[in-house]
């Protein structure tokens, strides 16, 4: 990447020449709008350099046939209502569902590709391409510089920064678990799930994330999100949403599509969105807190579904759930489900106090209370010297590694010493832990 910026630069090597490829996403002044444009560069650096262009969409995920209809700088790709457009500095051959040309790059000669999702049947306009690669680098680094860590990964932590911005949707402020579906989790593997959506809990973490580093305008438009989508609905809340407020994530195998390295089923939607998982409920109370502690303001409505929240805590903190795994087989009482939804009445508490806000104190600290006791009672187990994954479990999971990180228990208390040694004794190798 260029220096703290998103913008990919990929330098290619050939026996004849050296070409420099630029891809980048071009990013305006309002946050709220997006081109859903991808800008490609080619500069030729020396001699000359034989290349080639392709261009293959499957638009519907190939569930019939894409339309490519040349036209005056570039190529259109249609089916149904689904138009994608290329804007081509080279004239491309249509041939069998693919538009190609060969063509040469010399040294300081540079030609610019363009790809847009658009209602326009016209190629969008590349002229101005280096004011708009100025000013995205231009946001990109003023988002680095934001990043304030003077330790010795710093490069590291902007980088990292730079990836969860990425993951925002500007439109609405929906932060997506991930830009893929059905890549497995190992080659020829069944365990392909579709992660273009937007999760509670993952957007929670990257919230808290965000908050800590001050980048409170996008997480706000994260809580307005959530709000937006489920405002004060309480133990309806979905494990996860589509980044425009869709509910409906309904799961389905492409049967056409043999995967990435023959790894199928290839998977859209995601079943999770209807699974019970009560962890889901401390990571938005813990995303509401950190922007409160970052200065964000806790409005009426935002309170509202906190308080939501806490009551589906209240009814429900004692029932088996899918958890963090979305385990799609038996639900168990997973300790890491209790422990949010212990973080859940504490961070609530917290705001409660600090923002003035009312709520009935006495019974959310006696259900915290409860709920610590249950833990820390059923969570354990005597003979591993251990908490476990869930209660009644003769095995660890490294998720428990939250229980110091929020505050549940300190880190030198001998419990969590001893879980901490379990956990390595299980789960680590050559120094890494496996989840």
């Amino acid at each position: 990447y260029l220096d703290d910026t998103n913008v990919l630069s990929t330098l290619v090597t050939t026996d004849t020449g050296q070409v420099e490829i630029l891809d980048f996403m071009p990013l305006g002044e309002d946050p709220s709008y997006t081109e859903h444009m991808v800008f490609r560069v080619v500069k030729g650096i020396t001699g000359e350099v034989p290349m080639e262009c392709w261009y293959q969409p499957r638009l519907d995920y190939a569930r019939g046939a894409t339309q490519l209809t040349p036209c005056p700088r570039g190529v259109t790709a249609q089916k149904d209502s689904d138009r994608l457009v290329l804007a081509s500095p080279v004239v491309l051959e249509v041939m069998q569902g693919l538009a190609s040309a060969t063509f040469t790059v010399g040294k300081d000669e540079e030609l610019v590709f363009a790809l847009q999702w658009s209602d326009a049947r016209e190629p969008p306009d590349t002229g101005g391409w280096r004011q708009r690669l100025e000013q995205t680098c231009d946001m990109w680094r003023g988002i680095a510089s934001s990043v304030k860590y003077e330790g010795r990964w710093q490069e590291v932590a902007r980088r990292s920064v730079l990836a969860l911005h990425l993951l925002v949707y500007m439109p609405t402020g929906a932060l997506v678990a991930a830009v893929t579906t059905s890549l497995p989790e190992w080659i020829g593997g069944t365990r392909n799930w579709d992660y273009r959506y937007c999760w509670v809990r993952d957007a929670s973490f990257i919230v808290d994330v965000l908050d800590r580093l001050n980048h409170t305008a996008e997480t706000s438009r994260f809580l307005k999100w959530l709000t937006t989508e489920c405002e004060s609905c309480g133990i309806n809340l979905q494990t996860l949403y589509g980044v425009e407020y869709e509910e409906d994530l309904k799961e389905a195998v492409l049967e056409h599509l043999e995967g990435y390295k023959g790894s199928k089923p290839v998977r859209i939607g995601n079943a999770a969105s209807k699974q019970f998982q009560m962890d889901i409920f401390g990571e938005a109370i813990v995303a509401v807190a950190t922007f409160h502690r970052a200065g964000g303001e806790i409005n009426d409505r935002l309170w509202a579904a906190v308080q939501s929240f806490v009551d589906a805590v209240i009814s429900n903190w004692d029932r088996p759930d899918c958890s963090i795994w979305e385990v799609r087989s038996r639900k168990r009482h997973f300790v890491y489900s209790k422990l949010m939804c212990w973080m859940a009445m504490d961070r609530a508490v917290s705001i409660a106090e600090a923002a003035q806000k009312p709520a009935d104190l006495s019974l959310w600290r006696k259900v915290r209370a409860e709920i610590r006791e249950d833990i820390l009672k059923r969570g354990w187990n005597d003979r591993l010297q251990s908490f476990v994954q869930y209660y009644g479990a003769s095995h660890t999971d490294a998720v428990l590694l939250m229980m110091p990180l929020v505050g549940f228990l300190p880190p030198d208390d001998p419990r969590m010493q001893s879980t901490i040694l379990r956990i390595r004794q299980e789960l680590e190798v050559n120094g890494l832990l496996r989840r």
